[in-house]
């Protein structure tokens, strides 16, 4: 997918659970189209919808998530509203992952064949991450890792987050975590790695109109003040590069700073999936 010049200024929100009924987001339709108009509200032009995808779903889902995204783009057409949803998964990793990462092929951000959302469990770091991560890069994908920080592993043993990012992974940060909506242990870290630049895209995983909204304006204004512009990138030119299975360049500190120190010794990467420079 190609967004035209005219939206170049647009949020792009590449988590959310928008589709009706399929899991813990959007209990239906309606819910569906207030989420969006909250996102065109909110200066957002496209969503990822990325239902959560289990083991026993991960040859299936990929034809059920298209059917349902272009239904819901239907539906948005006829109430005039300016969103398009594009289809991904938030995939559950597990063990079998790492004898068929091919599979998540299917499950890619907007069926781009390169960026995949993975998602760890919330109170650990799977001891087989650091190789799910190499076998999945080998297959030219790139893996994304849904809200690191308020993975109670990660918050607990900070390090073994940008250690993950060495090995070649990106990091999706929630809006909510950057505002303080989750506490503020999960702030505190969130801010740590935005300042330390070891975030690549912030979205909202939002699973509703109004507890958990499809938002990200408040969180750009939060992270302007902590990064300046290169805030925008995580809600705009990364997301867009993700659409378009373009590469990314990315940078990678050799250690995790307090944010308000001055970062030393970075790292810079060109991303591909080819694993140029790993």
């Amino acid at each position: 997918m190609e967004t035209g010049q005219e939206e170049e200024d647009q949020l792009i929100d590449i988590h959310t659970h928008i589709l009706p009924g399929i899991d813990d987001g959007a209990r239906n339709l309606e819910v569906s189209l207030e989420m969006a108009k909250g996102a065109e509200k909110d200066g957002i032009s496209h969503v990822v919808a990325s239902p959560h995808v289990m083991e026993e779903d991960y040859g299936t889902a990929q034809e059920m998530i298209r059917a349902e995204v272009k239904e819901l783009n239907r539906a948005l057409s006829e109430e005039k509203i300016s969103v398009e949803v594009l289809p991904g998964a938030e995939v559950h990793v597990s063990a079998a992952l790492l004898s068929k990462p091919e599979i998540l092929r299917n499950l890619s951000i907007n069926s781009g064949g390169k960026y995949v959302l993975l998602e760890f469990p919330l109170q650990e770091i799977p001891k087989f991450a650091g190789e799910l991560i190499f076998k999945v890069l080998l297959k030219g994908l790139v893996p994304i890792l849904a809200h690191p920080e308020r993975n109670l592993g990660m918050i607990e043993r900070r390090e073994e987050l940008l250690g993950l990012v060495e090995k070649g992974a990106l990091v999706q940060m929630n809006a909510g975590s950057i505002t303080g909506k989750y506490g503020e242990s999960i702030k505190d870290f969130a801010e740590t790695i935005v300042c330390n630049r070891i975030v690549h895209f912030v979205a909202s995983d939002a699973h509703s109109a109004r507890n958990r909204p499809v938002m990200l304006s408040s969180a750009l204004v939060r992270m302007k003040e902590l990064i300046g512009d290169d805030a925008a990138k995580l809600v705009l030119d990364n997301p867009l590069a993700a659409l378009n299975g373009e590469t990314l360049e990315v940078s990678v500190p050799r250690h995790l700073d307090k944010p308000g120190k001055k970062i030393f010794s970075w790292v810079s990467r060109r991303l591909s999936p080819r694993l140029s420079g790993f």
